[in-house]
């Protein structure tokens, strides 16, 4: 029994010493201070990793930048379990787990109170970044952290309110947030304005069964959720939730036609149509891109994106922004590639491929505490400047 659990110890402590030796470098000649606007403006994509809060590892990420002509810059940051990247207005914006980072602005690295809990949105509004984490069960009920990074200020600040937060999203006047009172399914929510700071708040209510939030996006001064509400007769039908910020009215629509299998993960608004990126819940591979009728809830498969995950594929990320569905497929071996999809007819309509990107955070020998996982990213060229 000690001689195997020396071998133990001898293959763990020679594993720590590989996968440090042996770690990617980030690029020397770069730091987030000189990622100023001409630097995004040269930049095709960036990308976030980190390990996951279980690693056994301290924690850490990286903030990978592919440039337009192809070239690849990366840097270190602490880490952030569900990192999500925002940009807006020329500003990229990311929190880890001691910093909240604004690049292009005039502080673009601000020094924050430690959060190791795992994030759950971020907002990106004239300037200032809001960034929120849950923090668990206090003396109240379950609390959430939020840091607010203001555009003028050198530091951010990180307060604990009540509520879990289910989303945020920017909208025209401001960074909203979808709260409820814990954070499992319940039959209310809460939509607040969380900046410009002001006690705009609407509640949510139904009369049976339970609310189970999956996707959010802003449209102007309306707010759209997609999500399900549960019971004994019915456990998932899929709701539109459609709130005016101006007055709180709030319209509920039930959506019909969709598989029951699917769920949503991404949406983007336009007019009187939700465009929906929804994945198998038992087949995670499978995704697939649906519009949605926001006033009668009628659904239609617009073309499925993927219906398997290649063998040569380490990561597959997507994100939906505008006019457009970005999937990135981050490899090890063979090029890394950027696609996008115009939402409407659901067909590639550019691609863009460049050096492998695993490779320039993660250390193939090294065990799988030590890697990074690729959490989000954000497109910074137009579409039709690639």
């Amino acid at each position: 029994m000690k001689s195997s659990r020396f071998h133990l110890l001898v293959a763990l402590l020679l594993s720590l010493a590989l996968s440090s030796a042996c770690a990617p470098s980030p690029s020397k000649d770069l730091t987030f201070n000189d990622i100023d606007g001409e630097f995004l403006d040269s930049t095709l994509i960036a990308v976030g990793t980190s390990r996951v809060d279980t690693s056994l590892m301290s924690q850490r990420g990286s903030m990978i930048f592919v440039r337009q002509d192809g070239s690849i810059k990366s840097l270190d940051h602490d880490g952030m379990d569900a990192l999500v990247l925002a940009y807006r207005d020329g500003l990229l914006a990311f929190s880890d787990a001691n910093h909240d980072y604004i690049l292009g602005s005039r502080f673009p690295v601000r020094n924050r109170a430690k959060s190791s809990t795992m994030q759950r949105g971020i907002g990106l509004h004239e300037g200032s970044l809001f960034s929120v984490f849950n923090e668990g069960f206090g003396e109240a009920g379950y609390e959430m952290q939020v840091s607010q990074s203001l555009a003028d200020e050198e530091t951010s600040k990180l307060e604990v309110r009540n509520g879990w937060i289910i989303n945020v999203t920017t909208c025209e006047d401001g960074v909203w947030a979808l709260t409820s009172p814990e954070p499992f399914s319940t039959s209310h929510a809460t939509v607040e304005r969380l900046f410009p700071e002001h006690e705009l708040k609407y509640e949510i209510n139904i009369k049976t069964g339970e609310l189970i939030w999956d996707a959010t996006s802003c449209d102007g001064t309306k707010l759209t959720a997609v999500g399900m509400r549960g019971n004994d007769v019915n456990p998932a039908d899929e709701l539109v939730f459609d709130v005016d910020l101006s007055t709180g009215n709030t319209r509920i629509t039930e959506i019909s036609g969709l598989p029951e299998e699917m769920s949503p993960w991404n949406i983007s608004v336009q007019a009187d149509e939700i465009m929906a990126l929804f994945k198998d819940a038992d087949y995670q591979a499978r995704h697939e891109l649906w519009s949605i009728d926001r006033v009668t809830g009628e659904a239609s498969l617009r073309e499925v994106i993927a219906e398997d995950f290649p063998e040569e594929v380490r990561d597959r990320l997507y994100r939906v922004d505008g006019r457009y569905l970005y999937q990135l497929d981050v490899t090890r071996d063979s090029p890394s590639v950027l696609r996008a999809y115009d939402v409407v007819t659901g067909k590639v309509v550019k691609e863009r491929k460049f050096d492998a990107l695993d490779p320039i955070v993660n250390n193939p020998k090294a065990f799988d505490d030590a890697q990074e996982s690729f959490k989000d990213f954000v497109v910074l060229t137009p579409v039709d400047k690639w």
